[in-house]
């Protein structure tokens, strides 16, 4: 397997801040994700990785530092911006439009290329969008539930979805947010797939995740976040062996 620093670096962090008020949620955090590659980012709850991807995704703007996206300065860009350069995410509360069937939420995601200004309110959905939404939802292996209600989904099928809606942006750069939270041992199964299968078709992806028995087996490097600062980075062996990081989150049984 080709090394991850013999590959381009399509996203970089360096020496991010943000504070709340007289809270410091980011202590100058910096990280590297590589092309294709699968990153993972832990740390116990308030340690700052929602932050982190709110930063990236344009909801915050870092008080002091960079954010680097192939090369372009994006820590100034609202997030319809970045989302439209190539940056998408999901969110670990899925919120579908509960009324709408599965593609019919995936056509409304679509809906973003093509209606734009005055003339969306105009226009209809184009038949190429329907089958592009039919492929996006084989992608996540939904396209059998295609014309179900959404509220109907069980949670792992609306993650699914949520990833199905966020791969509609046509993204280089994937943002997960908890992934596995709050599912059952067969649909964790098909999420691993579906991630895997995300990396084969060329995307980055970068996974904030409470789970790390199902974490450490799908990424090429870790990185742990404890109180807005970066204590450990490397391989998924060598965080879950850190001292500092079994102290300050995994816990001596995730290593036993």
């Amino acid at each position: 397997m080709e090394k991850a620093d013999q590959k381009s670096v399509i996203l970089g962090v360096k020496n991010v801040k943000k504070r709340f008020g007289g809270i410091q949620a980011l202590k100058g955090v910096s990280v590297t994700l590589y092309e294709g590659e699968i990153l993972g980012l832990i740390g116990p709850n308030g340690a700052g990785k929602t932050t982190l991807f709110n930063c990236i995704a344009g909801v915050y703007h870092p008080d002091e530092g960079e954010i680097l996206f192939k090369g372009r300065h994006i820590e100034k860009l609202s997030p319809n911006r970045i989302a439209g350069l190539g940056i998408a995410r999901t969110f670990q509360i899925v919120r579908p439009f509960k009324t709408l069937s599965v593609i019919e939420n995936v056509m409304v995601a679509l809906g973003h290329r093509n209606y734009i200004g005055y003339g969306r309110l105009f226009k209809k959905p184009k038949i190429d969008d329907y089958e592009r939404a039919i492929e996006l939802l084989k992608t996540v292996g939904l396209d059998g539930k295609k014309d179900e209600i959404s509220a109907n989904l069980s949670l792992g099928e609306l993650r699914r979805l949520e990833v199905a809606r966020a791969l509609a942006l046509n993204p280089e750069i994937i943002l997960l947010d908890e992934p596995y939270a709050g599912l059952r041992r067969h649909e964790e199964g098909r999420i691993s797939e579906m991630i895997l299968d995300l990396k084969k078709r060329g995307l980055s992806i970068i996974i904030v995740e409470h789970r790390v028995r199902l974490l450490m087996e799908l990424v090429e490097r870790v990185v742990v976040l404890d109180m807005g600062e970066i204590i450990a980075e490397g391989s998924p062996e060598e965080v879950k062996r850190n001292p500092r990081v079994i102290k300050a989150y995994l816990g001596e049984e995730e290593v036993a």
